[in-house]
């Protein structure tokens, strides 16, 4: 898949991804890479490039030491080291308290597990908010007692829970598997994650963390779509999975895609990482997603999900959600169970309201279309 024909608003520009070839491709091409850079400014690089600084750090002190804008770099190093382990320091608090107090074991999704998991130091990965699943039925207890921990709601929607601790850190509770991660298996999926779930028991507070590649496709479902703050740290958070060795056959890991219908997600994924990474990473992992079979429902889905413009992200997102929670059923049941999934979507009590907020979304949307402003990209739940 080349550049020109990449589809989605959220693949790397093209500075990104050079930057990309620096950090994660061979070592031997990686000076030439960088100068046929120059003149660069880090300071410049667009928004969402902050998490390729730290490995930038680590691979010119390597390849270049006598780099005048290692000095900065290395700051940045320091810094995101040291707010991790603040921010470490209090989920080593949280999760105990969740323990004890709630009875819950939540699992530790996105970026914190990520790092602790396949990055070897505190610095190469920012850590801008924690992500924990608990069961819908939990939520109530499992915010109250983050009170007791110096964490306090800011935002609560029928999906997820956001609340902040008095140094700005950011906690993210999602209310069951995120439904562009459970497709068909909203009921299921949630259950299927804590099947396979292991301890940290290395790590402090020994965090439940979730499969290898249940963790590679939590991160393609909530990463490969229009997200308002656009990163390429999920593209290495992913490489750096790969390469951890503790991917399972592919064979497995297409059968699980398969079943949470997120196939095109993970193959968009792999094609990418496959131009930058070494063949041994990506070869058969991506053969195999080449081969697999998938649905035009899925293909479409996948598609939605990435739309650009302000007035087309909301409603392109929210088909692609019921595309996937419908991917299981005849086609027909994909017009009739639309209100029930805005019922679920929007917290909705009964299809009347689900019909009363339709009308009030179609109107501001009608207004928006009026106004002559810049498109923008939609909120997202993960980092």
């Amino acid at each position: 898949m080349s550049e020109g024909h990449r589809r989605g608003s959220f693949w790397p520009s093209p500075t990104q991804r050079a930057l990309l070839d620096v950090v994660l491709g061979p070592v031997d091409q990686a000076r030439p890479r960088w100068e046929t850079l120059q003149p660069l400014d880090i300071t410049t690089l667009e928004m969402g490039s902050f998490g390729l600084l730290p490995l930038l750090y680590e691979r010119l002190h390597q390849i270049k030491p006598d780099e005048p804008q290692l000095p900065r770099l290395f700051g940045t190093y320091r810094s995101v080291w040291y707010r991790n382990q603040l921010f470490l320091d209090r989920l080593t608090v949280l999760l105990p308290l969740l323990r004890q107090r709630a009875r819950v074991q939540p699992l530790l999704v996105g970026g914190m597990s990520a790092l602790l998991r396949w990055y070897p130091r505190l610095g190469l990965r920012p850590v801008p908010q924690a992500e924990l699943i608990v069961e819908r039925e939990t939520v109530a207890d499992v915010v109250k007692v983050a009170g007791y921990a110096g964490w306090q709601a800011t935002q609560q929607t029928p999906m997820l829970t956001r609340l902040r601790d008095e140094g700005g850190r950011l906690l993210v509770i999602h209310h069951g598997l995120p439904l562009l991660v459970a497709g068909p298996l909203r009921q299921d999926g949630l259950r299927l994650f804590r099947g396979r779930a292991l301890e940290l028991s290395e790590v402090e507070a020994a965090p439940l963390v979730a499969h290898a590649a249940d963790e590679l496709l939590f991160t393609c479902a909530l990463s490969a779509r229009t997200v308002a703050l656009p990163s390429c740290q999920w593209l290495i958070d992913i490489h750096h999975l790969l390469r951890s060795g503790e991917l399972p056959a592919s064979e497995e890991v297409l059968d699980r895609a398969s079943r949470f219908h997120l196939v095109p997600q993970l193959r968009a994924t792999v094609a990418y990482l496959a131009e930058i990474c070494d063949d041994d990473l990506t070869g058969k992992l991506l053969s195999g997603l080449d081969s697999q079979p998938t649905s035009r429902r899925d293909r479409l889905a996948f598609r939605l999900a990435g739309a650009e413009g302000r007035r087309k992200v909301p409603p392109a997102q929210l088909l692609a959600i019921h595309l996937q929670a419908t991917a299981d059923e005849p086609f027909r049941r994909v017009v009739t169970r639309l209100p029930r999934t805005l019922q679920e979507f929007w917290g909705a009590h009964n299809l009347w309201q689900v019909s009363t907020l339709s009308l009030r979304k179609i109107a501001r949307l009608a207004g928006r279309a009026n106004k002559s402003s810049p498109a923008v990209r939609s909120d997202s739940a993960s980092s």
